[in-house]
């Protein structure tokens, strides 16, 4: 059985060195935090190859998709957040295309400056191939239901592909008022994982219902994790005391909207109760399999997937088939000829110069030989995919590309063969 888990994390050290410090203080992030625990969940999240492929293959995990975890461009002023949300999703595209059969993306969008985080959405999706966006919690104190938004919400949509809705560090004026005053630990757990994050994502989906924002994005889909974040329990009581205001104010009632844009994560929950509420709530039909790696163990979450009381078909689909319907990850396109044009901008960034280096001719040879295998054209000749015409990039074109690149690892094209390179790049 292929299990695909949807909200797994990585953290890039160097580009979080980018950002200054008090700003990640000043965003409630923990500074200087040295134990076991922490530093374990920092070594795993900076971990993108051989150990994090090895604990997945120990539960039998096909396939994460990974995003960004941590102080990220919202917290740079909006000139700044740009380049490295860029720089971010250049990362990730790099290992995906290391690894196409057990790595996708969401992206890390800036959006401080929402045109900006619109038109990296539309770059990330169509030339990196990633299956959405991550988005965590509010944004200078704003909620996705704020106007400024709506250009993300409106690509989503056309787009076709979903926003992943994951908590966020509560705001200083929430810290200070809700979670001040016990000691400091539990405050910040109070605040974080162990209530706080998930009220606050349960409270973003309803804002998103009753200020029309789903009605105004009907095509847009949402995942939430962690089983709903409480909203199952909550669906009912919501219609009865929304009642008047949805008749008046809206299309439908506010579980209408969230059962038809919302689907849920297992995430860190490995426990039968909210599951139960989960699957009652939603169906099957709206659940999917997802870790929490690394703040939460492979194994764990893959004991709970086997031990759930449900029927084996809609085992499958939690574990993976809508995920491959929602995320479309049964019909990803080969992206990793497409790498070598975002790697172009990698040689001006020291942390990936080795990257690029050793992992693009080793993306190409696994690009390579699932060409082979699929029956199409990997001679180097020129050739776009048999049967496709123009519809996809053929070897000829990620060669040409790679060869061009500054910091490639092989000899550049001679004259003759500039023509054909060039033809090449025009699919």
């Amino acid at each position: 059985m292929r299990i695909i888990a949807l909200e797994e994390h990585f953290a890039i050290p160097a580009m979080v060195a980018r950002i200054d410090p008090v700003l990640i203080a000043q965003r409630g992030f923990p500074v200087g935090e040295t134990t076991p625990q922490f530093m374990h969940v920092q070594e795993a999240l900076a971990e993108l190859g051989t150990a994090r492929l090895a604990d997945m293959d120990a539960s039998g995990i096909t396939l994460q998709v990974l995003s960004v975890s941590g102080p990220g461009a919202d917290l740079l002023p909006a000139s700044e957040g740009v380049a490295f949300a860029r720089d971010y999703n250049d990362v990730l595209a790099v290992t995906v295309a290391r690894h196409p059969e057990r790595f996708a993306g969401f992206a890390h969008l800036p959006m401080t400056n929402p045109v900006e985080a619109t038109k990296e959405l539309e770059r990330a999706v169509e030339r990196l191939g990633f299956q959405g966006a991550l988005i965590n919690g509010t944004t200078e104190g704003r909620f996705l239901d704020d106007p400024r938004f709506a250009p993300i919400l409106a690509a989503a949509e056309a787009l076709a592909v979903p926003i992943y809705l994951h908590p966020g560090l509560p705001p200083a004026p929430i810290r200070e008022a809700y979670y001040r005053g016990i000691p400091e630990e539990a405050g910040f757990l109070l605040g974080g994982p162990g209530w706080g994050w998930h009220a606050e994502t349960a409270l973003h989906v309803l804002r998103l219902v009753l200020s029309g924002t789903l009605d105004r994005h009907p095509r847009l889909q949402l995942i939430i994790g962690h089983l709903g974040e409480g909203l199952p329990a909550m669906l009912a009581r919501c219609d009865q005391v929304f009642a008047h205001f949805t008749a008046r104010n809206l299309q439908r009632k506010v579980s209408e909207a969230i059962l038809a844009q919302v689907h849920l994560t297992t995430s860190g929950f490995f426990s039968l109760a909210p599951f139960l509420a989960a699957l009652l709530t939603f169906g099957a039909e709206r659940l999917m399999f997802s870790v929490d790696y690394p703040y939460s163990g492979n194994e764990a979450e893959r004991k709970f997937l086997d031990l759930l009381p449900v029927a084996p078909a809609d085992r499958e689909h939690i574990a993976h088939g809508n995920a491959d319907r929602l995320l479309r990850l049964s019909h990803r396109r080969d992206y990793a000829p497409r790498i070598a044009q975002a790697a172009k901008r990698k040689s001006r960034h020291p942390l990936l110069r080795a990257t690029t280096r050793r992992g693009l001719a080793r993306a190409y040879a696994r690009w390579a030989a699932s060409r082979r295998a699929g029956g199409e054209s990997d001679d180097h000749g020129g050739f776009v995919r048999r049967g496709g015409g123009g519809a996809g990039l053929g070897a000829a074109a990620w060669l040409c590309r790679l060869f061009r690149h500054p910091a490639s690892p092989f000899p550049r094209p001679v004259d003759g063969n500039a023509r054909r390179c060039r033809g090449a790049d025009q699919h």
